[in-house]
């Protein structure tokens, strides 16, 4: 912070000279048979993933409903994403972020007032 700041709190003065902000995302793994629906494409089994032609294609994917997924104990088995692909293959990976207040800003001029920007840390802490 550039300066401390001194505010009343239940009739006591208080000085804030620091803070800190930290998020526990909880992440849950979850299984649902969908639909693919591809021009000019094939599913390899052996693979487990989408192979396309030459040319425009066309990728959807129908049936996905994030409240009717079944939990999976552990994370699946997985290569990452893009990780060994053959010519034609595709890997896609979907996220559900709920919680997440993404219409909300906040006057960035409020915090230069009283932040210092290379105090801020985007690391996270080593244990």
């Amino acid at each position: 912070m550039r300066q401390p700041t001194e505010f009343d709190f239940n009739a006591r003065k208080i000085v804030l000279d620091g803070f800190s902000i930290s998020l526990s995302p909880q992440i849950r793994w979850f299984a649902q048979a969908v639909q693919l629906d591809a021009n000019l494409a094939m599913y390899d089994y052996l693979r487990g993933r989408v192979r396309f032609g030459v040319g425009q294609n066309q990728y959807l994917i129908h049936g996905i409903d994030f409240d009717k997924g079944v939990p999976l104990d552990a994370a699946p088995q997985l290569e990452p994403i893009g990780l060994n692909l053959m010519s034609g293959e595709i890997d896609i990976a979907l996220v559900w972020i709920e919680d997440l207040i993404a219409n909300q800003t906040i006057p960035i001029s409020a915090f230069e007032q009283t932040i210092i920007p290379e105090d801020l840390t985007t690391a996270p802490p080593k244990m």
